[in-house]
């Protein structure tokens, strides 16, 4: 609110630093929340939420943090809202972070509707029949000398749409940060005994 104070978002409540709501959406639990500055071109952050409750529209939303005013949803209903999604600049030809999300039925994805992807204005970008993969979490990581977030998946690191730029990661992945202090991240992965730090080479 502009305060130099922090607020706290409880889910889908914003509560300002003495503890009054602000605001709430009344959309119930997300699985996530991605808040930053998602569109360059609008004074202010937003809200990127995928909405765990059952919910006739907006269960994946674009929200503005100072109001709680949705700024663009997706306008059919979702059943259940899972896992990271993903928020990340990925594409250089589209302003800003662009944001991912799938519905899913008991915990599985449900590839019969979405995944979505839109730019952080609500434009649908990529939809049914597209080519990202069907799930509900991607992590993204600056792996190159550019800008844009690659995607990780698989054991891979790729560019949206682009060719594969590292392979053989091994484990799962707990933590894509910059340990190394060299701006870029690393990806921190675990396999039986062993915690492995994933460097870029490029």
């Amino acid at each position: 609110d502009g305060d130099g104070r922090d607020e706290v978002m409880l889910g889908s409540i914003m509560l300002d630093d003495n503890g009054i709501p602000l605001w709430t959406t009344g959309m119930g639990h997300p699985d996530y929340a991605y808040v930053g500055d998602h569109d360059p071109a609008r004074p202010g952050l937003e809200i990127f939420y995928g909405i765990e409750t059952r919910a006739r529209k907006n269960g994946l939303c674009m929200v503005d943090p100072a109001t709680g005013d949705f700024l663009w949803g997706l306008d059919e209903p979702t059943v259940h809202i899972h896992g990271k999604g993903l928020c990340a600049d990925i594409d250089p030809a589209v302003p800003g972070r662009e944001c991912f999300g799938l519905d899913c039925t008991s915990k599985v994805p449900d590839v019969r509707r979405g995944p979505w992807l839109w730019s952080a204005k609500g434009d649908l970008l990529w939809y049914e029949g597209n080519d990202l993969p069907k799930t509900y979490s991607l992590e993204s990581v600056h792996w190159d000398a550019d800008l844009q977030r690659e995607i990780v998946r698989g054991g891979r690191v790729s560019d949206y749409r682009g060719a594969n730029l590292a392979t053989g990661v091994s484990g799962r992945i707990a933590l894509v940060a910059d340990v190394l202090g060299d701006w870029r991240e690393e990806l921190i992965a675990s396999v039986p005994g062993e915690l492995r730090i994933y460097s870029t080479t490029i």
